[in-house]
């Protein structure tokens, strides 16, 4: 659909229908996050943030692998020429857990993307603030 009004010429429409997009595929992953976390820590696991192919130093070029390795054709998900996943809005993403240890609860993950990291010449940094 944001294909199609951005050939006819529905730029706004098109532009602000993709954003909404975005958007609700973002929140059904934090969702994801927040139903998976509780289930991992009854087993003891601690989680880090999510994670894609294309942000900071995950080369897209390993998007491939990750879709083989998962199968996501199995659920109607591929990749185009240029390594984009169609349908448009998929995400692709792993999230790190970790076995908590008893005593260290002052040492959990961060989730403070950019400003946690030390990768300054990331061109997916964002700006501090």
């Amino acid at each position: 659909m944001v294909t199609k009004r951005f050939a006819d010429g529905e730029y706004a429409s098109s532009v602000l229908l993709d954003a909404a997009a975005t958007t609700a595929v973002e929140q059904l992953a934090d969702g994801m996050e927040k139903a998976i976390k509780p289930k991992m820590a009854a087993q003891g696991y601690g989680m880090r943030w999510r994670f894609s192919p294309g942000y900071g130093d995950w080369p897209l070029e390993q998007q491939p692998e990750l879709i083989r390795t998962t199968k996501c054709e199995t659920i109607g998900i591929s990749l185009s020429e240029s390594k984009m996943l169609v349908p448009r809005k998929s995400v692709t993403a792993i999230i790190g857990l970790y076995k908590e240890v008893k005593g260290t609860e002052s040492l959990q993950h961060s989730p403070n993307g950019c400003a946690a990291c030390d990768k300054v010449d990331c061109p997916s940094r964002k700006p501090l603030k």
